[in-house]
């Protein structure tokens, strides 16, 4: 048998949990929550650690965010981060955006290869229950931007079909190989994971960036473009939990952790 055939045989008997350190993500379960419940924001906040939503230009907009304990059955998560809009936005203006993410530090990126002809796909997977059905935009932005380096992003669209339903999804995001794709070895940001909720013409007319990694410019920020119900919908909720981003084009089961694992990356 080949040493191919071997590693092949291996990651086929060994049970999921034995891969570890496939998740890019941290505090995907969604259970460490150091800042508690916040109700009446109206600016950029975080809910449970590292999840951070943001806003742009907002008028009306006042939201909530929370741990909550409605979680998918049986797959083993006890939390989900919760978001609320308490006083919807009255219609998303040019300038407006709202959105969801995660920062992944670039020294914990640089196995991806990015820039360059053996960069590496990303698959994220997640478990997603809101409000508002609809069509929803994922998306990657690379945000080292020095030297030859270049602003790009990376949209794909999902689809939620069911109100008050949890809903698994799997998305598969293409190799940056595009020049200056590449990310600085700092601790600096590499990527913003992104559930995009709200975005005006401003950040949403551009050319789709769907089919793979292009050069950012204002309007390809959320272009193919989200709904946005979730924010100009009084009482509309959001709730996510076993987010995972990892190497390759196929979905794992999620890699769940130990409180005090996630608590130290957090």
């Amino acid at each position: 048998m080949s040493r191919q055939s071997e590693l092949a045989e291996l990651s086929r008997v060994y049970d999921s949990s034995a891969l570890s350190n496939r998740n890019l993500i941290t505090n995907g379960a969604q259970n460490v929550h150091q800042r508690k419940n916040q109700t009446g924001l109206t600016a950029n906040a975080y809910g449970t650690d590292r999840f951070q939503f943001s806003v742009q230009g907002r008028d009306e907009l006042v939201f909530s965010l929370a741990q909550d304990t409605d979680v998918p059955s049986g797959y083993g998560f006890a939390n989900s981060l919760k978001y609320t809009t308490t006083t919807a936005e009255s219609a998303i203006a040019a300038n407006e955006y709202a959105f969801i993410s995660q920062k992944i530090e670039a020294q914990n990126l640089q196995h991806l290869a990015y820039g360059t002809s053996s960069a590496k796909k990303l698959t994220a997977s997640f478990w997603v229950k809101s409000s508002v059905t609809g069509t929803f935009c994922l998306g990657l932005f690379k945000d080292d931007n020095a030297g030859a380096l270049s602003y790009q992003v990376h949209n794909k669209t999902y689809t939620i079909s069911a109100a008050n339903t949890w809903e698994h999804k799997t998305i598969t995001f293409e190799a940056n190989t595009l020049t200056g794709g590449g990310i600085v070895d700092d601790n600096g940001v590499g990527l913003y994971l992104t559930w995009h909720l709200a975005a005006g013409s401003d950040y949403d007319s551009g050319s789709s960036t769907s089919s793979g990694w292009t050069n950012y410019t204002t309007t390809n920020w959320c272009e193919p473009s989200t709904t946005d119900a979730v924010i100009t919908t009084t009482n509309a909720t959001f709730l996510l939990t076993g987010v995972q981003l990892e190497v390759g084009d196929t979905a794992t089961p999620f890699e769940h952790r130990s409180y005090g694992d996630e608590l130290a990356r957090c």
